[in-house]
């Protein structure tokens, strides 16, 4: 089986739900044997999202690990929504839409992704709730 993970942030150092959970769930897989890859940024800290982990190929765990770099991310409108979200705020459909587009994003791994998930049986992405997964 070949599943690739795609996660926002990955790593040790990284403590989100989702992306623990990623992390333990492509770890388990690879110590099954399966083929598995994490296809990630190369930012640790979701508030600032910098580029801290050059791009490129690795191994973690026996998992491979490629990052790509963040190359867009609009930080006072995300800010500005996202703080209406968290406060439960209704979001218009049109919003929501820019709540996404203002999201930290990777160009590099969008195409990879659209490059490369024919390759794979599943394509696992999380967490949902994450702007990184969209094209921006």
């Amino acid at each position: 089986m070949r599943v690739a993970f795609v996660l926002a942030r990955y790593g040790e150092s990284v403590l989100g739900g989702a992306e623990s959970l990623g992390r333990g769930l492509a770890k388990m897989a690879a110590d099954r044997g399966w083929d598995i890859e994490v296809w990630t940024t190369s930012a640790l800290n979701s508030f600032t999202w910098e580029n801290e982990i050059s791009p490129g190929k690795s191994s973690e765990d026996g998992v491979t690990v490629r990052r790509f770099a963040i190359d867009a991310w609009d930080r006072s409108d995300f800010d500005t929504l996202n703080l209406r979200l968290l406060r439960q705020a209704e979001l218009t459909p049109l919003r929501q839409y820019e709540w996404i587009a203002s999201g930290p994003h990777s160009s590099a791994l969008n195409r990879h992704v659209r490059n490369e998930a024919a390759n794979f049986d599943a394509i696992i992405v999380m967490p949902y709730l994450s702007s990184i997964i969209f094209d921006a």
